[in-house]
């Protein structure tokens, strides 16, 4: 039976490790910035008012989900809240839904950055665990202005690694031996 020994960098599991805690972090954003303002915002009595409706398109046996489900911020009952609570919950939405889509790059670029440079690999998951959380706070607080320019670090960083990937893919290519640290013996 064949089998193929991949030997990873130093260092990459570490990267791996950050980038566990980096999904998790992501998870709790859900719940943090998002869940705990539902059940206050879509409150019991907040939902009251659309309960005959509700139950007109239900059945009189149907019930309204608590926290509002599946309202997301712009649906129908988002549209009876008041202009804080509106702005408080879909900020939450927000900061949650930035990281979910961009949580396929960040991790995209670890993996594949680590195979390569697994210190710089382990810098940007470290670079990209504290930004989310210092940025989703500002953002949180102060506006979305404030929380952007927090997470400016960050995205210039991962474009530049962005840009770092083919270029030593390119060099690899050119010079025909592989720089990645799974391939050299």
């Amino acid at each position: 039976q064949d089998t193929i020994t991949l030997q990873l960098p130093d260092h990459f599991n570490l990267a791996v490790f950050v980038l566990i805690l980096i999904c998790f972090e992501c998870q709790m954003f859900g719940g943090i910035f998002v869940g705990s303002s539902r059940e206050r915002i879509y409150s019991k009595e907040f939902l009251e008012q659309f309960e005959a409706e509700h139950k007109a398109a239900f059945g009189e046996e149907s019930e309204i989900t608590l926290g509002g489900f599946p309202d997301t911020g712009t649906g129908w009952f988002s549209e009876k809240l008041a202009y804080k609570d509106w702005l408080e919950f879909n900020t939450g939405q927000r900061i949650h839904m930035d990281f979910m889509e961009n949580l396929p790059k960040i991790i995209m670029t670890v993996l594949l950055v680590g195979l390569f440079q697994p210190l710089l690999a382990l810098g940007y998951a470290c670079l990209v665990f504290v930004s989310r959380i210092v940025s989703g706070c500002m953002f949180q607080k102060k506006g979305p202005v404030n929380g952007f320019f927090l997470a400016v670090p960050e995205k210039v960083l991962a474009a530049a690694i962005t840009l770092y990937l083919p270029m030593q893919l390119l060099t690899d290519l050119v010079k025909e031996e592989s720089s990645m640290a799974i391939f050299r013996g």
